[in-house]
């Protein structure tokens, strides 16, 4: 589950099923930095999750394993919710999912770093869509401003407010990812 969608987002309860070595208190040291949801391994954990999230709109369910907009649905309410996830089943459904607010016009952005040997590199940018071959939009590229050192170097150029409430999001959700994982605190 740490390398899947499903590390983002906490439980419904301390009494959700979940796998061995989850990180119980990851959800809630990652707060704002990630939409609100929660990450779902049976039915009951799901409907409790989508009952919780509806309440605020539409909420989408992620596939652990979905890339690229693949294995994801949106739900508008109850109803439509029970039918997804009998339509999903419980052995897909313990493989993990994500449900999490759905959001309608987004933009998104790719924030990030790269090292090499000494040497790092911090980008900020947006990313675009195109349509695949089945006419679904999809991932197409991201336009990326890319600077010589850290998150710190990236945000003293100019950036849109948009953009610096992103990299310092990122910051914090890769410092709580480096503290709950890389310490060994889970």
């Amino acid at each position: 589950f740490v390398a899947t969608k499903l590390v983002t987002h906490g439980a419904v309860s301390w009494l959700a099923d979940t796998p061995e070595g989850w990180p119980w208190e990851l959800g809630r040291l990652l707060g704002d930095c990630v939409l609100p949801g929660y990450s779902v391994f049976n039915r009951a954990d799901a409907l409790e999750a989508g009952r919780r999230l509806l309440v605020d709109g539409p909420v989408r369910l992620k596939e652990a394993s979905g890339i690229g907009g693949a294995g994801q649905w949106v739900v508008a309410n109850r109803d439509e919710l029970d039918q997804e996830l009998e339509r999903i089943g419980a052995e897909r459904l313990a493989h993990g999912f994500v449900v999490e607010r759905n959001l309608a016009e987004v933009t998104t952005l790719s924030i990030g770093q790269v090292q090499v040997g000494p040497w790092t590199a911090s980008y900020a940018g947006r990313q675009r869509t195109t349509r695949n071959h089945r006419g679904r939009e999809v991932y197409g590229g991201s336009s990326l401003t890319v600077v010589r050192g850290g998150f710190d170097a990236l945000l003293r150029i100019p950036l849109a407010p948009a953009v610096r409430l992103g990299i310092e999001q990122a910051r914090r959700y890769h410092d709580t990812m480096h503290d709950v994982f890389g310490a060994g605190l889970f």
